[in-house]
């Protein structure tokens, strides 16, 4: 019985939430208002190899588009992220650092209820930072530190719920393409080399977002 009427009582609560959100959908995505989006995905994976052994890849991105809205469902801010990559397998290992940065602009649409749908776009530049180290027992035969900087554009679709007046929870697809202009220092073997990448990435995530009416300051 008591489990009934949690269970009711939890369902009661979302109803009222989604009821109070449509209400107030209008008054989400004016103009003067601030919108703190954070995102973030995290992955672990494993793979084995047919010539034996396995490779365990481990990583996680995490980020955050603020921003004001400069008209309604307009807004206008900064896109920035970091993620970070480790990559183990024997004798080989990989540390990968990358950051992000670049200007941030989303457009509402199709707005029914407490949902709405969003257009996003960042234009940025990255910045890269990768170790990659091969040891035979105790002896490091190969110790590369490769260097990077780049721009790229990442046009993005995504949903919104919004829970509250000031919290809403969705999720984006994106896909970022950049070039990078790569440098290659082999401490080990004493060698450089210059290289340019162009990189390409379809992405997934869920993000929390916050609107506020000013700042908490």
């Amino acid at each position: 019985m008591i489990k009934k009427v949690t269970i009711y009582t939890f369902l009661l609560f979302l109803i009222a939430n989604s009821i109070q959100a449509q209400t107030q959908d209008s008054s989400i995505f004016i103009k003067g208002r601030i919108l703190s989006n954070l995102y973030g995905n995290i992955s672990n994976q494993y793979v084995d190899v047919s010539s034996g052994g396995s490779i365990k890849t481990t990583g996680y991105r995490i980020g955050t588009k603020s921003g004001v809205f400069l008209k309604d469902d307009w807004a206008l801010g900064v896109n920035f992220a970091l993620s970070k990559t480790d990559f183990d397998k024997a004798n080989i290992k990989l540390d990968s650092e990358s950051f992000l940065i670049g200007l941030w602009s989303r457009l509402y649409f199709a707005k029914k209820g407490a949902a709405a749908l969003y257009a996003e776009i960042t234009p940025h530049y990255t910045a890269i930072y990768n170790q990659n180290e091969i040891i035979d027992g105790s002896s490091i035969i190969s110790n590369e530190e490769v260097y990077g900087k780049g721009y790229g554009i990442i046009p993005g679709f995504g949903f919104t719920y919004i829970i509250s007046e000031n919290v809403g929870f969705g999720m984006s697809l994106a896909y970022t393409a950049s070039k990078l202009y790569i440098d290659r220092n082999n401490t080990v073997l004493h060698s450089n080399s210059s290289e340019t990448y162009k990189v390409s990435e379809l992405q997934f995530n869920f993000n929390f977002q916050i609107y506020l009416d000013q700042f908490f300051f």
